[in-house]
């Protein structure tokens, strides 16, 4: 049997629109820039080198026509009119007595929704203005049906800090309305900022990824990130509008379509289904064309490396291991053949080693700030990779270096540091003895696994205290850095040499952390692959343990993406985006309007016969349908695919 193809995962459901899959909404609403202030703007990192990488965004989205300033744009957004309202006044002045607004058609449909606005206090009424808590960015409590009833008003205009308790325990509702205050939205600027941009740029890096490891999110969720108007409440745009959702076709993916607040507010109604269209969004082109599938789908790089090799070292700033003579192997050596980064850093706050392991592993630190043993912390979570990876059938070690290997490594010993080993604090393996000694192993062992090709496909190595660049004394020599790199020079070749490696493997090698003052680093990343682009190709994206993170679990194609990993950005730009499409490849997929899934296999040798496969989890396969090719490309309709939240399919062509 000849092994086959590509997986792909895109959700489908038997529903006639992509917007009708999204299941919660998220909408944040910034303040008064023109998307070209934005756009490639260096006060707006975050935005430019994390979102926009991985989402849909629209390039011609504006404000109805001389709509100015706030509040009459935040009035659209909710009703697809203003009232002819052309000012800010509070709702004592500007009150509507209309009911034909959003949010009282959701309840009209039993779809529940709150608006979260910061700097408005519990006890405070959201009917007037307390700085830096503006009502006329507010659209809510200008309707009169809202404001004069109390409960209403209680239960769905809340304060923005409840949010984050609200995402972690799952109580956030359908539609989520999310209003920065005055001096985190861009239009103010802030005591001691050096811009409005930086401080709402450094705003959504704190609160976007916090909505993105949400299950609410990554379980059909969509976020949008959409400007009230342009420069100096004066100009229509183009202002910025950026979708970010496991639906979305994402990936950077720009449109130039003419869109305004009412498309926002047409694919609002859409996705929850509820009319009639409001005001202007009855002819108004929805936002449908930032979701679905861009055609024709190829493989991704990632998803064809078959075993991974994790190197963890310790403590150094990269500016101080690039160009060092206390480290000639990596600079004379594996520079030249690797792909690496530029700024690659632990993520933000984050003190100490064990903090960062537990991030590669589970994507948070689960509010560790120390390196105490297990005795000190275990977590009852299995939602961290390598039970992911268990759960998929897909095989894992720990090679530990000065570790027996005869019992569970819970507790620090000599060179060797439990808490540089992430395993060892979750109860679902220190809790199964045998499995986790079957799975953590003493370090020496890799050499005959490697010779032996009995290697895992993950495979996590920590060298000692004295190998890992940590300590400088007791060991070889009193240069911790070129301890560490004489280890990498012994180590390194012999995965370079196995056929896991040569059979398209992938070295990643990193430092958990820096040194003070830059303990975040940037800190070394390097990728040492067939199917990197290697050759000392740098990427200057921003990266975090969280990238690393997504990256395991996109080339292993387990779900759901783990806390802080679904809103980064993975070190696919590490990997060659050149390499042809292979001999035997599905492509050319769509969602047809009867919920059925399309899609065409190319690359078929004319008369052999082949086997479609589909599954839910990676690992039970069901057989579809079995065929004898008459050319070198047929179309296959998955007839059951509404059945399914997702799937995954292969094709299988035998001899």
């Amino acid at each position: 049997m000849l092994g086959c193809a590509i997986l792909l995962s895109p959700v489908f459901e038997a529903r006639s629109s992509p917007l009708t899959n999204v299941q919660t909404v998220f909408v944040i609403v910034m303040e008064n820039h023109n998307w070209d202030t934005i756009h490639g703007n260096p006060d707006c990192p975050y935005i430019n080198n994390t979102l926009l990488p991985m989402a849909s965004r629209a390039e011609r989205y504006f404000t109805p026509t001389n709509l100015h300033p706030s509040e009459p744009n935040y009035l659209w957004l909710e009703a697809g009119t203003n009232f002819g309202i052309l000012d800010d006044q509070l709702p004592a002045i500007n009150h509507i007595d209309s009911t034909n607004h959003l949010v009282t058609l959701l309840e009209g449909a039993g779809i529940s929704w709150k608006t979260y606005q910061e700097s408005l206090n519990a006890d405070d009424s959201p009917l007037t203005n307390n700085y830096p808590y503006a009502t006329r960015h507010n659209p809510f409590v200008f309707f009169d049906d809202i404001a004069t009833n109390g409960t209403r008003l209680a239960d769905h205009v809340r304060p923005y800090s409840e949010l984050a308790a609200d995402l972690q325990s799952g109580a956030v509702t359908r539609y989520n309305f999310i209003v920065p205050n005055v001096t985190n939205d861009m239009h103010s600027l802030a005591p001691g900022s050096p811009s409005a941009e930086k401080q709402g740029d450094d705003w959504l890096a704190l609160e976007v990824p916090r909505i993105m490891s949400s299950a609410a999110y990554t379980n059909g969720g969509a976020l949008f990130i959409l400007w009230d108007e342009g420069d100096g409440d004066t100009s229509d745009g183009p202002i910025g509008c950026i979708l970010l959702s496991p639906l979305a076709k994402g990936g950077g993916y720009a449109n130039d379509i003419y869109y305004t607040h009412s498309s926002l507010l047409r694919t609002l109604q859409e996705i929850f289904g509820v009319g009639p269209l409001l005001g202007d969004a009855a002819k108004a082109v929805s936002l449908s064309d930032l979701f679905g599938l861009a055609a024709p789908i190829r493989t991704n790089t990632l998803t064809n490396i078959q075993t991974v090799f994790l190197i963890l070292m310790e403590n150094v700033n990269w500016p101080a291991l690039k160009g060092s003579p206390s480290a000639p192997y990596l600079n004379n050596t594996l520079l030249p053949m690797a792909s690496y980064c530029e700024q690659y850093y632990t993520p933000p706050g984050l003190p100490g080693s064990l903090p960062n392991y537990l991030w590669l592993e589970a994507g948070t630190n689960f509010g560790v700030l120390d390196s105490g043993d297990p005795s000190a912390h275990t977590f009852s979570s299995t939602n961290h990779l390598v039970t992911l990876l268990a759960n998929a059938n897909i095989s894992w070690k720990s090679y530990q270096e000065n570790i027996s290997g005869t019992n569970c490594p819970v507790s620090s010993s000599g060179l060797y540091a439990a808490y540089h080993n992430p395993f060892v604090y979750f109860r679902d393996i220190i809790t199964n003895t045998a499995s986790c000694v079957a799975h953590i192993r003493p370090f020496p062992e890799l050499a005959a696994d490697l010779t032996n090709n009995t290697v895992a496909r993950y495979n996590f190595i920590t060298p000692n205290l004295c190998d890992d660049m940590h300590n400088s004394t007791g060991c070889a020599t009193s240069d911790r850095i070129r301890n560490g790199d004489n280890w990498l020079a012994d180590a390194v070749p012999r995965i370079l040499a196995a056929p896991a490696y040569q059979n398209n493997g992938a070295l990643f090698i990193t430092w958990d952390e820096g040194v003070n003052p830059t303990l975040s680093g940037p800190i070394g990343m390097l990728v040492i692959s067939p199917l990197a682009r290697g050759g000392g190709y740098a990427s200057t994206n921003r990266y975090t343990h969280a990238s690393t993170l997504r990256t395991m679990q996109e080339i292993f194609g387990v779900r759901p993406f783990l806390a802080d990993a679904a809103a980064a950005l993975s070190l696919s730009d590490l990997f060659r985006d050149d390499l042809p499409d292979p001999p035997l490849r599905l492509m050319t997929a769509n969602l047809r309007t009867n919920g059925r899934f399309q899609f065409t296999l190319a690359g078929l040798t004319p008369g052999k016969t082949n086997l479609v496969q589909a599954s839910a989890d990676f690992s039970n396969w069901v057989s579809l349908s079995t065929n004898a090719a008459a050319s070198n490309t047929i179309d296959f309709v998955d007839s059951d695919a509404g059945s399914f939240g997702g799937r995954f399919f292969r094709c299988l062509e035998l001899p």
